[in-house]
């Protein structure tokens, strides 16, 4: 169930591609231009087909390596071709996802990794709102700092998912922003912080 949910924010864009196919592609011409319709198109389909392949093996613990390396291949590949998503704050987002994949390939090692995961996520505050900045300041830190030394991990592993539910459910709710040109940043950033976050709840579960 973990692994399923670290691979949510890959299988989400591939699923989000295909559903959207002409929006998609109107989008990457519009933002790459230049690349034609052709070009665009071949670009989409193999990021939705690599992002789904490998989330597949991933899941299956079938080839790990290969797996982890196309996906954050992917993820900084999605990156790159936005532009609404360059940005300090939104790499530390993206350090947060490699570091849960690296965490569901290098089981072993999983200290050091958790270690790399909870570190990278708190020095993201991507919230606008005073009282979450609070809650962020304070509860979060006072849950992370109970992982890193093994209190009551599942405890406190289960209320941060819930916060992060619904700190995602309040600030990062990419479905009520309006399909419009001038909305198109936000809209995909909001997305981006989503899932990147559900991908975190994820390795919480490990």
């Amino acid at each position: 169930v973990a692994r399923c949910i670290i691979v949510a924010n890959f299988v989400a864009d591939a699923v989000n591609t295909w559903r959207n196919w002409h929006l998609e592609l109107s989008i990457l011409t519009m933002r790459l231009r230049g690349c034609g319709w052709k070009v665009a198109g071949v670009y989409l389909i193999l990021m939705a087909a690599a992002q789904l392949g490998a989330s597949v093996l991933l899941v299956a613990k079938q080839r790990r390596f290969l797996a982890t390396g196309v996906l954050c291949l992917a993820a900084h590949l999605r990156m790159a071709a936005n532009r609404a998503l360059w940005g300090l704050s939104t790499y530390f987002n993206l350090c947060s996802l490699l570091s849960v994949l690296l965490m569901s390939m290098l089981e072993p090692r999983r200290q050091a990794i958790v270690t790399f995961l909870l570190i990278t996520y708190l020095s993201c505050h991507d919230t606008q709102c005073p009282l979450w900045n609070l809650l962020y300041k304070y509860i979060l830190k006072l849950l992370i700092a109970f992982l890193m030394v093994g209190f009551r991990m599942k405890t406190s592993a289960l209320v941060l998912i819930l916060f992060l539910i619904a700190h995602c459910l309040y600030a990062y709710a990419y479905w009520r922003v309006p399909i419009a040109h001038n909305t198109l940043a936000l809209r995909d950033l909001k997305r981006f912080q989503l899932w990147n976050k559900v991908s975190v709840m994820g390795g919480l579960l490990l």
